[in-house]
């Protein structure tokens, strides 16, 4: 992590604010998540799987080999031998888009959050704030900070071999939009909602993860005779 990185006097400036922008980004995904499930009491993505011992095994195992590759870029920046170039400005370019990442994923998550928090909203779904604009939009910046992170590790890569570090957003992408995402959680909401109009005209009109124009309100001729949820 950072601390250990600043204790080493050859580490460059690069591998210390890289370390510490992974530290932050763990520290606050981990408590989020810690506190998510104190409050709700189970994740209802994992309901079935956990009945069943290998799915349950499959499914740590996969959480973490994702963590592995994820931290790939940084891993192999952070070790290598190679003499770092200067920082410049794709690096401060970089790290200020790994920022807004951040704070829209953190932001997206508390949205939700606050959402599901009040009563009358338990039976509804969230079309406001950023998730007007994104489906997702907390799995837009989690796959944002981790490609603004390879690009920012890259600089210092030399054998052909550290491309794997693709891995990093490639893998994490494949998690969000194909396997435990997105996948889970819709299929949830076409259970819960898909029989009413307006969500269904917010799903067809309103990106999945990439920020872009709301859906806006349901025309009267298709929602005139249904009630908002």
């Amino acid at each position: 992590n950072a601390y250990a990185l600043l204790q080493h006097p050859d580490r460059h400036t690069r591998q210390v604010v890289n370390g510490f922008l992974v530290t932050m980004w763990a520290t606050r995904l981990g408590t989020f998540l810690f506190t998510r499930i104190l409050k709700d009491g189970h994740d209802v993505r994992f309901d079935k799987i956990k009945r069943s011992p290998f799915r349950w095994l499959a499914a740590w195992t996969l959480q973490a080999l994702w963590v592995f590759l994820v931290l790939l870029p940084v891993m192999i920046s952070n070790g290598a031998a190679t003499q770092h170039p200067p920082i410049g400005g794709w690096d401060i370019g970089l790290w200020a888009l790994w920022g807004v990442a951040f704070l829209l994923e953190v932001v997206a998550d508390a949205q939700k959050s606050a959402f599901r928090s009040q009563g009358e909203n338990r039976d509804k779904f969230l079309t406001s704030g950023l998730w007007a604009y994104s489906r997702h939009p907390n799995y837009c910046g989690e796959i944002l900070m981790w490609c603004a992170l390879l690009l920012c590790c890259a600089q210092t890569f030399t054998a052909p071999v550290q491309g794997l570090a693709l891995l990093s957003p490639l893998f994490t992408a494949f998690l969000l939009l194909k396997v435990t995402g997105v996948p889970m959680l819709e299929a949830a909401g076409r259970k819960k909602w898909g029989h009413l109009p307006q969500y269904t005209h917010y799903m067809e009109n309103t990106n999945a993860i990439v920020l872009g124009p709301p859906a806006g309100p349901l025309p009267p001729a298709t929602g005139s005779a249904t009630r908002q949820p």
